[in-house]
């Protein structure tokens, strides 16, 4: 592939971020950010994380988070799913060490929630990338 071809791929990808950043960012009132993440503790505990930010205190905030694993070509949810609320705030986050099974592919899934004078706003599912535990 030349150079060229690469920059303009690279520049399509840019723009499709961007349009998506914009039309999720105009989606929402009152939901600002969301996040969720994975990370290794150690060979056998991995640490799932996720947040959601409000653009100002809101009535709830609230983030579930649920490790996954990938089992014979699928994603399928992990243990238990982990909530964290928040009560007349504008950020709430989670992170719960999870014991794992060696050998599989982990990440985590979130479902973020703000409700607000009786509106409710909610982003699901927003996923991790993958992290592999040998």
């Amino acid at each position: 592939m030349t150079k060229r071809k690469v920059t303009k791929i690279t520049a399509i990808i840019l723009v499709l971020m961007c349009v998506v950043m914009v039309s999720t960012a105009l989606a929402y009132q009152y939901l600002f950010w969301t996040n969720t993440g994975i990370g290794k503790v150690s060979a056998t505990v991995a640490r799932a994380t996720a947040s959601t930010e409000a653009t100002q205190n809101v009535n709830t905030v609230s983030v579930t988070v649920q490790l996954q694993r990938l089992y014979n070509g699928s994603w399928q949810n992990y243990g238990s799913s982990y909530t964290a609320t928040r009560s007349n705030y504008f950020y709430v986050d989670i992170s719960r060490d999870i014991t794992i099974e060696r050998g599989y592919a982990y990440r985590t899934m979130s479902i973020h929630t703000v409700i607000h004078n009786g509106k409710t706003e909610t982003a699901f599912p927003i996923y991790s990338g993958g992290m592999a535990f040998a």
